[in-house]
């Protein structure tokens, strides 16, 4: 299903089942943090200098382990304008993820 998932880039799907998600939701970890819609696919874990999915005799389910939460803690406005994976860096089981912020007004 995870395969079906990511070919057809039905990314909502996995996110569906996102501990970080479900844990921010029920208010269990990192409260009064936010993270912006996650449109990219998953960030770990990938083999080395390559775009497959793990294929080592682990063969762990593709994840995002790797993500950016915003919290202001003298609510500033902060206006997130971007938020994505690097894929096409690929010195590591990770795919690195930015974000881009406007502060102010």
């Amino acid at each position: 299903m995870v395969d079906h998932c990511l070919q057809s880039k039905m990314f909502d799907v996995l996110l569906q089942n996102d501990q970080l998600q479900y844990n921010m939701r029920a208010g269990e970890v990192f409260p009064g943090f936010e993270e912006a819609p996650i449109t990219f696919p998953p960030t770990y874990k990938f083999d080395k200098n390559a775009e497959t999915y793990d294929t080592s005799d682990k063969r762990r389910i593709p994840s995002y382990t790797d993500r950016i939460l915003i919290h202001s803690a003298n609510d500033a406005e902060i206006q997130q304008t971007a938020y994505g994976s690097l894929h096409h860096i690929q010195i590591s089981d990770h795919r690195p993820v930015f974000a881009i912020f406007k502060l102010g007004d």
